[in-house]
């Protein structure tokens, strides 16, 4: 069957040519107008079982009408699951967009980690006066530390050459 673009509206095969057309017709004129207004990467279409998602990938829980973003790749539960059935047994590969404020990055200074968080956050540890980042490497999710370089570096030396860090100083790169 074929499906709109951005939405992934499906487009039904009728016998009557006329309803076809006006029909699907009137789809693509919506899917296009949606998606002028809208952003939304990476969108999938309705959650489908048995279907390989990657990282960073949403799609849409028909049920309640809640989109969701992939956190860690994975294949979907067979049927008959369901997809509130998929997200209870594996409830680390979903977070509802509604838990996502917007794509900015967020920084969270606190004594432990933000309960709800999405790659690319950071959160300061104001107790281990430590900076992480939220990452995913594909299989799972988890804060990474992020290596602080001293200011006695300084800045790299300015004579047209490309130079590179290297064991905390500045070196000739070819």
């Amino acid at each position: 069957m074929a499906v709109t673009p951005f939405l992934k509206l499906q487009k039904p095969p009728f016998n009557d040519i006329t309803w076809d057309e006006a029909i699907n017709g009137n789809m693509d004129t919506i899917d296009a107008f949606i998606a002028n207004f809208m952003a939304m990467p990476n969108y999938t279409g309705q959650w489908l079982n048995n279907n390989t998602y990657l990282t960073g990938q949403t799609t849409l829980d028909i049920s309640n009408g809640t989109i969701y973003q992939c956190r860690i790749t994975h294949t979907s539960s067979p049927a008959p699951t369901t997809f509130a059935q998929d997200r209870v047994t594996f409830p680390g590969n979903w977070l509802a967009t509604s838990q996502i404020a917007s794509s900015a990055i967020v920084i969270t200074v606190s004594d432990t980690a933000p309960a709800t968080s999405k790659i690319g956050d950071m959160w300061f540890d104001s107790v281990g006066t430590q900076l992480y980042i939220r990452y995913s490497d594909g299989n799972s999710i988890q804060w990474v530390v992020t290596t602080n370089v001293g200011s006695s570096t300084g800045e790299a030396p300015l004579d047209g050459h490309t130079y590179a860090r290297k064991n905390g100083a500045w070196v000739q790169i070819a």
